[in-house]
């Protein structure tokens, strides 16, 4: 999933108080898998993005679907093993407009746990900073990847 990591931060009391409707919750469910994590991320993010959660979520879809996932790691149905630096290259190649340092893989282990795009607030595609720097996100040389959650239509 594109990650939406810029803002200024609003103060403990507006992250612990921020709910997110059922609603979008169920709305994210195909493209994040646990209710959990789409309240974190709004909780942790979202909340500093200066969007409620209708918006915040619908910008973060929105992104999502302009990235296309390479054919090579969708269609097979199976796990795939590769590196990072060929998941990139095959987003590169799926995604013209984008460059090897405006994304970045990471894993848990050997398992792939996300491919982080970065964007500025105007939507843009950017170079990650530091945060993102793949050599501390993974440091695995293979790549566990299960097969991709297809689109929503």
């Amino acid at each position: 999933m594109a990650a939406i990591r810029e803002g200024l931060a609003r103060g403990l009391l507006y992250r612990q108080t921020a709910r997110v409707p059922t609603s979008v919750i169920d709305e994210m469910r195909d493209i994040m898998p646990s209710k959990g994590l789409v309240i974190h991320e709004y909780r942790t993010h979202g909340t500093c993005s200066g969007l409620d959660p209708v918006q915040y979520f619908g910008v973060a879809r929105e992104l999502y679907e302009r990235v296309k996932v390479p054919e090579s790691l969708a269609a097979s149905g199976t796990r795939q093993s590769p590196s990072a630096d060929q998941i990139e290259s095959a987003f590169a190649d799926a995604n013209p407009w984008l460059k090897s340092d405006m994304m970045s893989v990471s894993c848990r282990g050997e398992n792939l746990l996300d491919v982080r795009i970065c964007f500025r607030r105007d939507l843009f595609p950017r170079a990650c900073g530091a945060n993102e720097e793949e050599a501390r996100l993974c440091r695995s040389s293979k790549i566990a990847v299960p097969p991709a959650t297809p689109a929503r239509p």
